[in-house]
């Protein structure tokens, strides 16, 4: 993408990526977390626009990072680690 559009003056937006929870391989989330912050960080540094895919669910298997009904993060640790990703 950075070669065929990005070098060539094309924005590009990575939509819709994004990790689903697994606590059963990953209970705390760690994993899941630096696969955040990879993707995004990558992103950015190859000059593309990354937007997660937030599914509007919080369980398990789920990618959802915020309670839509309670307008609170449901996953705070992982917005920042995102937003501090894209830095």
């Amino acid at each position: 993408m950075k070669v065929t559009f990005v070098n060539k003056g094309v924005p590009v937006i990575l939509g819709e990526y994004a990790a689903s929870l697994r606590t059963e391989y990953d209970a705390s989330g760690t994993y899941r977390n630096y696969w955040n912050r990879y993707i995004t960080a990558s992103a950015f540094r190859h000059g593309m626009i990354p937007m997660y895919w937030d599914n509007g669910y919080l369980d398990n298997h789920q990618s959802g990072l915020f309670n839509r009904g309670a307008a609170t993060q449901g996953f705070p640790v992982t917005i920042t680690d995102i937003v501090n990703a894209a830095q």
